[in-house]
């Protein structure tokens, strides 16, 4: 028989992870809502926050090779400096294959280390987000 006690604590542990899996079955629901790749591209970088606690998402599209979201922002200009080269390191870490991982400012040439440190913490978490048929469509990538 279990104790009062040990129920409690057992009960205590599976708050915080019965509070986050509610919190994504709301945020999927709030997904598939979404009419447009626009639209969830914008909920994508803005509305995942309340589960992962990040300062900036970013959302990189592999078909269209280039930068469809950033959060914060209502719409992005791929010509602006950071936008332009941040989009070429994607293509770079796409071609690489990389998997779900860190990504590290002293990784990249020493060139582009300053345009990072001037935007970007030190590591980001690079997040590969698949279709239902397994296909890699974007990289969801977290500045923490």
């Amino acid at each position: 028989m279990i104790s009062p006690a040990a129920a409690s604590a057992a009960h205590t542990e599976q708050g915080p992870q019965l509070r986050l899996l509610s919190e994504l079955l709301q945020l999927q629901r709030r997904a598939r809502a979404r009419e447009t790749a626009d639209e969830l591209a914008f909920f994508i970088v803005n509305e995942t926050h309340s589960l992962v606690k990040y300062r900036q998402a970013l959302l990189w599209s592999n078909d269209r090779q280039r930068l469809q979201a950033v959060s914060g922002l209502a719409s992005l200009d791929h010509n602006a400096p950071f936008s332009s080269t941040f989009s070429r390191w994607c293509r770079q870490w796409q071609a690489e294959q990389r998997q779900s991982s860190t990504l590290r400012c002293q990784d990249l040439p020493f060139e582009d280390q300053a345009l990072w440190h001037e935007h970007l913490p030190e590591h980001l978490l690079w997040l590969l987000l698949r279709t239902a048929q397994g296909e890699t469509a974007l990289a969801l990538i977290l500045a923490r």
